[in-house]
């Protein structure tokens, strides 16, 4: 993708810490590398993960 002139390049932040490092790492710093995250997600009923891991 880099090759064909990609500058950035958004994640699913289903692919984790880790899997964001590893593809950011093998681009280098021919793009940046990010991971998009829905505040209200489909996976959680549409709740926002303040609402479920911010319990106070």
């Amino acid at each position: 993708m880099v090759n064909q002139g990609v500058q950035a390049i958004e994640l699913c932040a289903g692919f984790g810490q880790i899997g964001v490092g590893k593809v950011a790492q093998a681009v280098g710093d021919k793009a940046v590398v990010g991971a998009v995250r829905f505040d209200r997600h489909p996976g959680l009923e549409f709740k926002s993960g303040d609402e479920i891991f911010d319990k106070k």
